[in-house]
């Protein structure tokens, strides 16, 4: 497998006093993290990212089952915020390029442990707390800067509707 063209993504996308952040994990060795609203460190943060932190998260989504679960987990769509996406593109044993993202309402009760579990370890390897702190650490504005929120999920947006288009014309 060409570990070079991995590229993982988590984004929270919170409301209220929850984190809304990303985190996108390239094979080649980069980690891009974006913070937006409640979160220790707001903006975009991009460092290296060791070779074998990428080999433990191909695994942890393998023995998660991530391909055989199911693309979103919602009742409600019309609820909104908090949610999670999770992504991956990962190059297939025919060469082929395998992607798969789930979206689901973070409090949604049919979302299966093994893909909050992974979420959670994607986390902890990018030791994403040192960004999105804890609740103590963060000062929450009155009134975000609209301009700046709307940039860095314009670019989160993208990303996903490159991500639809590319599973739609297999």
């Amino acid at each position: 497998m060409l570990i070079d063209s991995v590229i993982i993504k988590l984004i929270r996308n919170g409301a209220g006093v929850s984190p809304d952040y990303s985190l996108t994990v390239y094979g080649y060795g980069a980690l891009e993290y974006k913070g937006n609203e409640n979160v220790k460190v707001k903006g975009k943060v991009e460092e290296e990212f060791d070779y074998n932190k990428v080999i433990s998260l191909l695994s942890k989504f393998k023995s998660s089952g991530f391909f055989s679960l199911n693309d979103a987990y919602s009742v409600d769509e019309s609820a909104g915020p908090p949610y999670t996406v999770i992504s991956i593109s990962m190059p297939g044993n025919d060469g082929e390029m395998k992607i798969k993202s789930i979206t689901h309402y973070d409090d949604d009760e049919n979302v299966p442990n093994e893909l909050t579990k992974l979420e959670e370890q994607i986390d902890e390897i990018t030791m994403s707390d040192r960004w999105v702190g804890k609740s103590s650490e963060i000062e929450h504005e009155t009134q975000p800067d609209e301009k700046k929120k709307t940039l860095s999920r314009l670019d989160d947006e993208k990303f996903l509707y490159m991500l639809e288009r590319n599973q739609r014309h297999r």
